[in-house]
């Protein structure tokens, strides 16, 4: 995706260049007619040394000059209006910028949620080592009872409490790796969240695109409009230069006596001719430039060769907006995918859950076990004949394990995971519709930006996630 827009930025590049050297020519264009205007002039004085009748003449001559002074005037402000449309190509250039950096966004979230993910693994190897402690506990216990006899009952007693009070911080310890495995599904959703807003932002920054797009559209109208005006008067001033000729056939009569000296001036103004006639190959090959950039242009944006002038410029801008628009709804699909790598992570996580509160009941079953290890040593302390007091506080403590056992136990902590799983799959049915519509919206924006800019039809259809593009002439 970086090179294509690499590829988009060098292809515009050559574009602005383009129009910067059709500027440069038409500045020489200009220059050319200001140096026949000045020739003119120059013809003009020496009519005007030839007698005092050639001043009527003089007079047409300078109407003549101010009327191709207008001309002038008109072409500078083609100019400017040039200069106003690269502006707002310059705007263009500056929002495709902008979603660039939309979508660079987007990647750090997805970064962000791929840290997420290693937390929930870390977490997993956790209770992993949690389990791991409760084996040994097991093993220890099972060493006890195989080594039971009733000299050291007493102390076997006191080691299964002990045992059991150790598997009952693993339960608290496993029961605290299910929260936090809990809040990293929290996390997670809040990632997906995130995710869609970066979505809707990137879908947002496309719109505003495109009302540039359509900004620039009307500004190649206008500078149209004012091309038109100029040429309008352009015709009014020839209308100006054709009573002035009039004016001139009028004097020629007075001018006859003069014909000497109106020769040699004759010969100032072929040299002029020259002059205009050289300006003129300027123009040609400035034209020629310019051609050739056009050239360079439909080489790198396939539809701006069907235009000229502003006019091509502007349809140029036009499609490599619409490509803008295809890659940014391009990144609107990566950040689908992005959240259905997030869900994954979720159910992922809660795959963690389920684990962890594996490891509970296993941890449960570890107590339950010690317990029973504790009845055993009773019933040797009961043979020893121990004193009543130690068999009321192993009675007491047996009975606080147990309320806690049956309290764990409790219908509440069953509810609480089959909420979260109906709330998981409410959200994840109501992605899928959203993401469907995002998909067909996208597949219609690309078909018909492929037929506008290169005049052909285009059908799609995927097979396994793979889409297949049938190209034929309209």
């Amino acid at each position: 995706m970086a090179s294509s827009e690499g590829d988009v930025a060098s292809s515009e590049g050559d574009v602005a260049s383009s129009v910067g050297d059709m500027a440069s020519s038409e500045g020489d264009v200009a220059s050319s007619v200001g140096d026949m205007a000045s020739s003119e002039g120059d013809v003009a004085s020496s009519v005007g040394d030839v007698a005092s009748s050639e001043g009527d003449v003089a007079s047409s001559e300078g109407d003549v000059a101010s009327s191709e002074g207008d001309v002038a005037s008109s072409v500078g402000d083609v100019a400017s209006n040039v200069a106003s449309s690269e502006g707002d190509v310059t705007s263009s250039v500056g929002d495709v910028a902008s979603s660039v950096g939309d979508v660079a966004s987007s990647v750090g979230d997805m970064a962000s949620s791929e840290g997420d993910v290693a937390s929930s693994e870390g977490d997993v190897a956790s209770s992993e080592g949690d389990v791991t402690s409760s084996v040994g506990d097991v093993a220890s216990s099972e060493g006890d009872v195989a080594s039971r006899d009733v000299a050291s009952s007493v102390g076997d007693v006191a080691s299964s409490v002990g045992d059991m009070a150790s598997s009952e911080g693993d339960v608290a310890s496993s029961e605290g790796d299910v929260a936090s495995s809990e809040g990293d599904v929290t996390s997670s959703e809040g990632d997906v969240a995130s995710s869609v807003g970066d979505m809707a932002s990137s879908e947002g920054d496309v719109a505003s695109s495109e009302g540039d797009v359509a900004s620039s559209v009307g500004d190649m109208a206008s500078s149209e409009g004012d091309v038109a005006s100029s040429v309008g008067d352009m015709a009014s001033s020839e209308g100006d230069v054709a009573s002035s000729v009039g004016d001139v056939a009028s004097s020629e009569g007075d001018v006859a006596s003069s014909e000497g000296d109106v020769a040699s001036s004759e010969g100032d103004v072929a040299s002029s001719v020259g002059d205009v006639a050289s300006s003129e190959g300027d123009v040609a090959s400035s034209v020629g430039d310019v051609a050739s950039s056009e050239g360079d242009v439909a080489s790198s944006e396939g539809d701006v060769a069907s235009s000229e002038g502003d006019v091509a410029s502007s349809e140029g801008d036009v499609a490599s907006s619409e490509g803008d628009v295809a890659s940014s709804e391009g990144d609107v699909a990566s950040s689908e995918g992005d959240v259905a790598s997030s869900e994954g992570d979720v159910a992922s996580s809660e795959g963690d859950v389920a684990s962890s509160e594996g490891d509970v009941a296993s941890s449960e079953g570890d107590v339950a076990s010690s317990e029973g290890d504790v009845a055993s040593s009773e019933g040797d302390v009961a043979s020893t004949q121990e004193s009543p007091e130690a068999a009321g506080r192993r009675r007491a403590l047996h009975r606080q394990a147990m309320a806690r056992h049956r309290a764990r136990q409790t219908p509440e902590a069953a509810g609480r995971r089959q909420v979260l799983h109906r709330q998981d799959m409410a959200r994840h049915r109501a992605r899928q519709k959203v993401e469907a519509a995002g998909r067909s919206r996208a597949l219609h924006v690309q078909t018909a930006a492929w037929r506008r800019n290169t005049g052909s039809s285009r059908e799609c259809f995927h097979f396994n996630s793979i889409q297949f593009i049938l190209y034929s002439p309209i």
